[in-house]
Protein backbone atom coordinates (compact mmCIF):
# COMPACT_ATOMS: atom_id res chain seq x y z
CA UNK A 1 0.00 0.00 0.00
CA UNK A 2 2.75 2.39 0.67
CA UNK A 3 4.65 1.79 -2.62
CA UNK A 4 1.56 2.16 -4.55
CA UNK A 5 1.12 5.70 -2.72
CA UNK A 6 4.31 6.56 -3.59
CA UNK A 7 3.89 5.79 -6.99
CA UNK A 8 0.91 7.74 -7.44
CA UNK A 9 2.37 10.85 -5.50
CA UNK A 10 4.86 10.58 -8.05
CA UNK A 11 2.51 10.42 -10.94
CA UNK A 12 0.41 13.46 -9.51
CA UNK A 13 3.75 15.35 -9.15
CA UNK A 14 5.01 14.95 -12.69
CA UNK A 15 1.27 15.40 -13.91
CA UNK A 16 1.66 18.80 -11.92
CA UNK A 17 5.24 19.56 -13.41
CA UNK A 18 4.49 19.26 -16.88
CA UNK A 19 0.56 20.88 -17.07
CA UNK A 20 3.22 23.79 -15.76
CA UNK A 21 5.47 23.18 -18.13
CA UNK A 22 2.30 23.87 -20.73
CA UNK A 23 0.82 26.84 -19.09
CA UNK A 24 4.46 28.41 -19.87
CA UNK A 25 4.94 27.41 -23.46
CA UNK A 26 1.62 26.35 -25.12
CA UNK A 27 3.02 26.60 -28.19
CA UNK A 28 5.91 24.22 -27.78
CA UNK A 29 2.87 21.42 -26.55
CA UNK A 30 0.80 22.34 -29.62
CA UNK A 31 3.95 22.25 -31.93
CA UNK A 32 4.93 19.15 -30.70
CA UNK A 33 1.57 17.38 -30.97
CA UNK A 34 1.15 18.35 -34.27
CA UNK A 35 4.39 17.12 -35.20
CA UNK A 36 4.01 13.61 -33.87
CA UNK A 37 0.75 13.51 -35.50
CA UNK A 38 1.99 14.34 -38.43
CA UNK A 39 4.59 11.61 -38.50
CA UNK A 40 2.47 9.04 -37.24
CA UNK A 41 0.32 9.73 -40.23
CA UNK A 42 2.68 9.66 -42.59
CA UNK A 43 4.21 6.39 -41.34
CA UNK A 44 0.20 4.78 -41.27
CA UNK A 45 0.20 6.03 -45.48
CA UNK A 46 3.08 5.06 -46.33
CA UNK A 47 2.91 0.96 -44.83
CA UNK A 48 -0.62 1.40 -45.88
CA UNK A 49 0.97 2.07 -49.68
CA UNK A 50 3.52 -0.41 -49.32
CA UNK A 51 1.25 -3.46 -48.24
CA UNK A 52 -0.58 -2.63 -51.23
CA UNK A 53 2.09 -2.97 -53.31
CA UNK A 54 3.15 -6.12 -52.19
CA UNK A 55 -0.42 -7.24 -52.53
CA UNK A 56 -0.59 -6.05 -56.14
CA UNK A 57 2.93 -8.01 -56.83
CA UNK A 58 1.45 -11.11 -55.28
CA UNK A 59 -1.88 -10.70 -57.23
CA UNK A 60 0.39 -10.97 -60.42
CA UNK A 61 2.14 -14.42 -59.58
CA UNK A 62 -1.20 -16.16 -60.44
CA UNK A 63 -0.49 -17.30 -63.66
CA UNK A 64 3.15 -19.11 -62.28
CA UNK A 65 1.23 -20.48 -59.36
CA UNK A 66 -1.63 -21.58 -61.57
CA UNK A 67 0.99 -23.85 -63.74
CA UNK A 68 2.32 -25.50 -60.29
CA UNK A 69 -1.36 -26.16 -59.25
CA UNK A 70 -1.09 -28.83 -62.69
CA UNK A 71 2.55 -29.81 -62.27
CA UNK A 72 6.47 -28.67 -61.70
CA UNK A 73 8.03 -28.78 -65.62
CA UNK A 74 11.53 -29.44 -65.26
CA UNK A 75 13.34 -26.38 -65.74
CA UNK A 76 16.31 -26.42 -69.30
CA UNK A 77 19.23 -25.48 -69.79
CA UNK A 78 20.76 -25.28 -66.77
CA UNK A 79 24.41 -25.40 -65.37
CA UNK A 80 23.32 -26.92 -62.06
CA UNK A 81 24.68 -30.53 -61.89
CA UNK A 82 21.50 -32.08 -60.92
CA UNK A 83 21.85 -35.48 -58.71
CA UNK A 84 19.43 -38.26 -59.62
CA UNK A 85 16.05 -38.24 -59.41
CA UNK A 86 16.31 -34.25 -59.02
CA UNK A 87 14.22 -31.80 -61.11
CA UNK A 88 15.03 -28.16 -60.64
CA UNK A 89 11.18 -26.30 -60.94
CA UNK A 90 12.25 -22.62 -60.20
CA UNK A 91 14.52 -20.35 -60.28
CA UNK A 92 15.09 -16.24 -60.05
CA UNK A 93 17.11 -13.61 -59.39
CA UNK A 94 17.87 -11.11 -57.20
CA UNK A 95 17.49 -12.89 -53.92
CA UNK A 96 19.24 -11.53 -50.64
CA UNK A 97 21.32 -14.22 -48.54
CA UNK A 98 21.03 -13.27 -45.38
CA UNK A 99 23.03 -14.43 -42.16
CA UNK A 100 22.60 -14.82 -38.72
CA UNK A 101 25.74 -13.96 -36.37
CA UNK A 102 26.29 -13.73 -32.28
CA UNK A 103 27.54 -10.32 -31.94
CA UNK A 104 29.06 -11.97 -28.99
CA UNK A 105 28.37 -12.24 -25.31
CA UNK A 106 28.82 -9.64 -22.01
CA UNK A 107 30.35 -10.57 -18.54
CA UNK A 108 28.75 -8.35 -15.62
CA UNK A 109 29.92 -9.37 -12.29
CA UNK A 110 32.41 -8.64 -9.77
CA UNK A 111 35.33 -10.14 -7.39
CA UNK A 112 35.05 -11.95 -4.55
CA UNK A 113 37.29 -12.74 -0.87
CA UNK A 114 38.92 -10.12 1.37
CA UNK A 115 42.37 -9.69 1.92
CA UNK A 116 44.92 -11.57 3.70
CA UNK A 117 47.50 -10.20 5.79
CA UNK A 118 50.80 -11.09 4.92
CA UNK A 119 52.57 -8.46 6.77
CA UNK A 120 51.60 -4.84 7.93
CA UNK A 121 52.55 -3.72 4.21
CA UNK A 122 51.44 -6.37 2.25
CA UNK A 123 48.13 -8.25 1.58
CA UNK A 124 46.93 -9.95 -1.22
CA UNK A 125 43.05 -10.39 -1.96
CA UNK A 126 41.60 -14.40 -1.70
CA UNK A 127 38.25 -15.34 -3.50
CA UNK A 128 37.64 -15.09 -7.37
CA UNK A 129 35.81 -13.69 -9.97
CA UNK A 130 31.68 -14.08 -9.86
CA UNK A 131 29.49 -13.03 -13.13
CA UNK A 132 27.07 -13.75 -15.38
CA UNK A 133 27.59 -14.22 -19.16
CA UNK A 134 25.02 -12.70 -21.16
CA UNK A 135 24.74 -13.95 -24.92
CA UNK A 136 24.31 -10.82 -26.79
CA UNK A 137 20.89 -10.70 -29.57
CA UNK A 138 21.91 -11.99 -33.13
CA UNK A 139 22.82 -9.83 -35.70
CA UNK A 140 21.17 -10.36 -39.20
CA UNK A 141 23.49 -9.01 -42.35
CA UNK A 142 22.85 -9.64 -45.88
CA UNK A 143 25.86 -11.00 -47.26
CA UNK A 144 25.67 -11.40 -51.03
CA UNK A 145 22.51 -11.01 -53.87
CA UNK A 146 22.76 -13.99 -56.28
CA UNK A 147 19.91 -16.38 -58.04
CA UNK A 148 18.46 -19.00 -56.82
CA UNK A 149 17.69 -22.34 -58.15
CA UNK A 150 14.86 -24.47 -56.50
CA UNK A 151 14.42 -28.15 -57.03
CA UNK A 152 12.75 -31.36 -55.31
CA UNK A 153 15.89 -32.24 -53.61
CA UNK A 154 17.61 -28.85 -52.93
CA UNK A 155 18.00 -24.99 -52.91
CA UNK A 156 20.96 -23.27 -54.37
CA UNK A 157 21.99 -20.10 -54.25
CA UNK A 158 24.65 -18.36 -56.17
CA UNK A 159 25.90 -14.92 -56.24
CA UNK A 160 29.17 -13.23 -56.85
CA UNK A 161 30.68 -13.49 -53.50
CA UNK A 162 29.18 -16.70 -51.99
CA UNK A 163 26.98 -19.94 -52.88
CA UNK A 164 24.99 -21.94 -50.30
CA UNK A 165 23.21 -25.42 -50.54
CA UNK A 166 20.30 -26.10 -48.40
CA UNK A 167 20.03 -30.04 -48.91
CA UNK A 168 16.35 -30.94 -47.92
CA UNK A 169 17.39 -34.45 -46.00
CA UNK A 170 19.45 -32.41 -43.96
CA UNK A 171 16.89 -30.03 -42.90
CA UNK A 172 16.78 -28.95 -39.33
CA UNK A 173 14.49 -26.28 -39.55
CA UNK A 174 12.27 -23.93 -41.68
CA UNK A 175 10.69 -20.82 -41.22
CA UNK A 176 8.54 -18.51 -43.91
CA UNK A 177 7.19 -15.30 -43.03
CA UNK A 178 4.20 -13.68 -44.16
CA UNK A 179 3.35 -14.15 -48.32
CA UNK A 180 7.26 -15.83 -48.36
CA UNK A 181 9.40 -12.93 -48.37
CA UNK A 182 12.42 -14.50 -46.03
CA UNK A 183 12.80 -17.87 -45.04
CA UNK A 184 15.02 -19.02 -42.54
CA UNK A 185 16.82 -22.15 -42.85
CA UNK A 186 19.25 -24.32 -40.45
CA UNK A 187 21.03 -27.31 -42.22
CA UNK A 188 22.61 -29.78 -40.06
CA UNK A 189 25.91 -29.52 -40.57
CA UNK A 190 26.36 -25.42 -41.01
CA UNK A 191 26.97 -23.87 -37.68
CA UNK A 192 25.67 -20.69 -38.76
CA UNK A 193 21.23 -19.91 -39.71
CA UNK A 194 21.34 -18.38 -43.30
CA UNK A 195 17.78 -16.56 -45.05
CA UNK A 196 16.65 -15.32 -48.55
CA UNK A 197 14.92 -12.58 -48.86
CA UNK A 198 12.69 -10.93 -51.62
CA UNK A 199 10.01 -9.43 -52.44
CA UNK A 200 7.63 -10.58 -55.34
CA UNK A 201 8.61 -8.01 -57.89
CA UNK A 202 10.37 -10.08 -59.75
CA UNK A 203 9.07 -13.95 -59.31
CA UNK A 204 7.99 -16.29 -56.78
CA UNK A 205 8.96 -15.18 -53.32
CA UNK A 206 11.71 -17.16 -52.13
CA UNK A 207 10.00 -18.72 -48.53
CA UNK A 208 7.15 -20.03 -51.16
CA UNK A 209 9.45 -21.53 -53.48
CA UNK A 210 11.33 -23.57 -50.92
CA UNK A 211 7.82 -24.28 -49.35
CA UNK A 212 6.92 -26.18 -52.62
CA UNK A 213 10.21 -27.91 -53.06
CA UNK A 214 10.37 -29.24 -49.34
CA UNK A 215 6.55 -30.82 -50.00
CA UNK A 216 7.89 -32.44 -52.80
CA UNK A 217 11.08 -33.97 -51.21
CA UNK A 218 8.58 -34.89 -48.18
CA UNK A 219 5.45 -35.52 -49.12
CA UNK A 220 5.34 -35.89 -53.24
CA UNK A 221 4.19 -33.56 -55.63
CA UNK A 222 0.49 -33.64 -55.11
CA UNK A 223 0.78 -32.78 -51.77
CA UNK A 224 2.98 -29.55 -53.36
CA UNK A 225 0.72 -29.02 -56.15
CA UNK A 226 -1.89 -28.42 -53.15
CA UNK A 227 -0.28 -26.05 -51.33
CA UNK A 228 0.93 -23.78 -54.69
CA UNK A 229 -3.23 -24.02 -54.69
CA UNK A 230 -3.25 -22.78 -51.35
CA UNK A 231 -0.79 -20.20 -51.59
CA UNK A 232 -2.94 -19.18 -54.68
CA UNK A 233 -6.34 -18.65 -52.75
CA UNK A 234 -4.75 -17.01 -49.73
CA UNK A 235 -3.36 -14.04 -52.67
CA UNK A 236 -6.52 -13.70 -54.38
CA UNK A 237 -8.33 -13.66 -50.59
CA UNK A 238 -5.95 -10.70 -50.29
CA UNK A 239 -6.21 -9.19 -53.11
CA UNK A 240 -10.15 -9.13 -52.76
CA UNK A 241 -9.84 -7.61 -49.44
CA UNK A 242 -7.77 -4.59 -50.64
CA UNK A 243 -9.99 -3.92 -52.92
CA UNK A 244 -13.26 -3.98 -51.19
CA UNK A 245 -11.23 -1.68 -48.77
CA UNK A 246 -10.36 0.61 -51.37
Amino acid sequence: MQRAGCGSLILLFLGFGLLLMLMESPAFWISLGVVIVVGVSAYLIWKQKKTSKNIEQMYALRPQLLKFTQGFEPLQNLYLSLQPGEKAFYERNNVSLLEYKSSGSTMSGGFLGGGLGLTDNIAITAGGFEGQTTQNPEEVTVIDIGKVIFTNQRVVFVGPNHSREFAFANLLDLNVSENGFTVRVSISGQQKTSALQADAAEGLTPGFAFAMGVEMFQQGEDTAKELAAQILRDIETQYRKQVAGK
